[in-house]
């Protein structure tokens, strides 16, 4: 499920981590362009290996919060992370951590 989901969901620019400092960087195309980096977080969903990897990650209570805010911030494949732009996320994620405890 969150595979499908969340596949090539979690990059970002290494310009702005957090898409706060510049928010006319919308898109892979235009952090390449300012000589930016497209970055992947290092726990990610985007095969079947990496989720397993972070979903036990987030089950273990280690690093789940973390992944909240990176799932609930992203917007798509090749679109930079805005604070809170999907957080009807936080559902699926608090769901699948109070089910693993």
């Amino acid at each position: 499920l969150f595979v499908n989901l969340l596949k090539g969901q979690l990059w970002y620019c290494s310009l702005d981590p957090t898409g706060e400092l510049m928010p006319d960087l919308e898109t892979r195309a235009d952090c390449e362009q300012r000589g930016g980096v497209w970055m992947n977080r290092e726990s990610n969903f985007d095969n079947i290996g990496y989720s397993m990897l972070t979903l036990l990650h987030m089950s273990t209570g280690e690093g789940w919060l973390e992944m909240l805010v990176h799932i609930v911030d992203s917007r798509g494949v090749d679109l930079q992370p805005r604070r809170n732009a999907r957080e009807y996320m936080a559902i699926l994620v608090c769901a699948f951590v109070s089910l693993s405890k």
